[in-house]
């Protein structure tokens, strides 16, 4: 079930789905997630700016997950409190880290390259709290 943060958005949404394609409307999503504020699929020309962007206005413990267009490999940022991020990516390489923010525009872009080498758009989901990420099943 959808729920709109506005009647225009709403208005989009059902236009967008007629045509047969969604797109980002800032629509608020209950499944698993809990407060998922925003899902997209993004070009992955823009993707790192778009990311880098967002997550400089996140503040702990919330984050965002980068999933390819099957949603059998993802990346997530989680804000920390320290001022840092955690990174965990699952695809082609499993693993879990601690950046500071400087050194986040470099490890996201070979992130990118590494787990979506052949894409062209990857889908990008803002979520407020951890809850529901370590058993979420991309069916």
């Amino acid at each position: 079930m959808l729920e709109f943060t506005s009647t225009e958005c709403r208005a989009r949404y059902e236009k967008n789905r007629r045509a047969g394609a969604l797109q980002l409307c800032s629509l608020q999503v209950n499944d698993h997630f809990s407060s998922t504020d925003l899902m997209a699929l993004l070009s992955i020309k823009s993707l790192r700016s778009h990311v880098l962007r967002l997550l400089a206005r996140t503040r702990p413990p919330a984050g965002i997950e980068l999933l390819s267009y099957k949603r059998d490999r993802s990346i997530i940022f989680i804000c920390l409190q320290e001022g840092g991020y955690r990174v965990i990516e699952r695809g082609f390489v499993q693993q879990d880290c601690i950046v500071e923010a400087s050194a986040l525009s470099p490890l996201l872009k070979t992130l990118i390259r590494r787990e979506f080498p052949r894409s062209h758009k990857v889908r990008l989901l803002k979520f407020s709290s951890m809850a529901g990420i370590a058993e979420n099943k991309y069916n």
